[in-house]
């Protein structure tokens, strides 16, 4: 057993017909079942996620919880203690795969020298990567990295619900 019983929770979902629901007005039910279709036509072998996030370890938690009545007082530092940390990374069929840790953001320069440093050198022919809408996922050079290796882009509908 993964946890101790004690830590196993049951998860109660409750529905609330009073509770407002957001959906995002850019997300489009018919991109949405393009993405679908075109994303049927390959196997699971064959697709590739791609996606990369960023981690501050200096990030301060603006809120806090206190007693009512008394305030909190925290300190900070006024120095920026560590970089930026980029991850970049691939996922196949239950792989993850190409990972980069890049200290600093990422950009159309960095995501660019991954794909052709850690991705392409192991991509087979015909399978295709599946990025999100960021802008320096769609330069012209991303295009011809990927059209070079003889795979496809895919990209994510707007606010996909996959």
């Amino acid at each position: 057993m993964l946890f101790p019983q004690q830590f196993i929770m049951p998860v109660v979902v409750m529905e609330s017909p009073a509770k407002k629901q957001m959906i995002y007005r850019e997300a489009d039910a018919k991109k949405r079942q393009a993405f679908r279709t075109q994303l049927a036509q390959y196997e699971p072998n064959q697709i590739i996620w791609i996606d990369e996030c960023g981690l501050n370890q200096d990030l301060v938690r603006p809120y806090g919880r206190s007693p009512r009545g008394h305030r909190i007082v925290d300190t900070i530092s006024g120095k920026r203690i560590t970089p930026r940390i980029s991850l970049i990374a691939a996922y196949c069929d239950g792989c993850l795969s190409a990972p980069c840790r890049v200290d600093g953001y990422t950009n159309t320069d960095v995501f660019n020298k991954w794909l052709e440093t850690y991705l392409l050198p192991h991509l087979i022919e015909g399978q295709v990567l599946i990025l999100d809408n960021a802008t320096f996922h769609k330069s012209d050079k991303t295009q011809q990295l990927v059209h070079s290796a003889k795979c496809h882009l895919l990209f994510l509908p707007p606010y996909p619900l996959i």
